[in-house]
């Protein structure tokens, strides 16, 4: 899954046997890649959106894992443009029913819980597939002047908490809000917590791997498009194709 087309762009002309499939107004896509049996899909933006999607993925095409990528917003100091982050934790920061008796803000009502946690295995295989890919693969897909141009050099990768919600993230005042009620937040963004509640719901392993577009104090005013057609979508594409031949 991911939330742009530009993050499943360079996976589609690598599918064999393509057949499409066209369910709730989104085109998915199934085949062979990295000779696994796959269903690619852009999902939109958004934690309704991403959920509609990931339910299908589970009801209609049988799917036994989800793999999201895409991008997400740093407030992590550590962080810069083009690391990687792996989902170990995610966690919903605009769901908050605490007015209602035995609520905690963030809590899932009904399941009782606040953080949803992919599975050990699958958290190991992203770092792997994701040191990999930045390590050896990066420099012979992406254009060392394209790298230069948003300040790339040496980019990480790590695992930690992942937070989704509704909304862009885009000021100080926000990001200082958020890392008050949730101080071990890596980064931020708009799909990857839905897709986690409704996988766990499937009891379907997932997890969410997202690129570092901007970062925590908005000192780096990029051009975004150019840096999702350049950058993001060989990086995520990239990890993923890693992260296929792990499993």
């Amino acid at each position: 899954m991911g939330a742009m087309p530009e993050e499943i762009d360079l996976l589609l002309p690598q599918l064999k046997n393509k057949t499409t499939r066209f369910v709730g107004q989104r085109e998915f896509t199934s085949g062979i890649l990295a000779d696994k049996e796959v269903v690619i899909v852009f999902s939109r933006m958004g934690k309704v959106a991403a959920s509609s999607t990931a339910t299908t993925l589970i009801n209609v095409f049988n799917c036994r894992m989800i793999l999201f990528t895409g991008v997400a917003g740093a407030l992590n100091k550590e962080l810069n443009i083009g690391d990687i982050i792996v989902g170990s934790t995610l966690v919903q920061h605009d769901m908050d029913v605490s007015a209602l008796p035995g609520f905690a803000r963030f809590e899932v009502p009904l399941l009782d819980k606040i953080f949803f946690s992919s599975p050990d295995w699958l958290i190991d295989k992203a770092m792997d597939a994701s040191k990999c890919y930045l390590q050896g693969v990066m420099n012979g897909n992406i254009d060392s002047d394209i790298l230069r141009k948003f300040g790339i050099q040496n980019p990480k990768n790590m695992r930690g908490l992942i937070a989704s919600g509704d909304q862009f993230i885009a000021s100080n005042e926000t990001t200082l809000q958020l890392l008050s009620a949730l101080p071990d937040i890596l980064c931020v963004e708009m799909e990857g917590a839905a897709v986690a509640q409704v996988a766990e719901e499937y009891d379907i392993p997932y997890i969410v791997i997202r690129t570092i577009s901007d970062k925590a104090d908005h000192s780096a005013h990029i051009d975004f498009p150019l840096f999702v057609k350049e950058v993001a979508t060989n990086l995520t594409c990239g990890v993923l194709l890693e992260m296929l031949k792990k499993i």
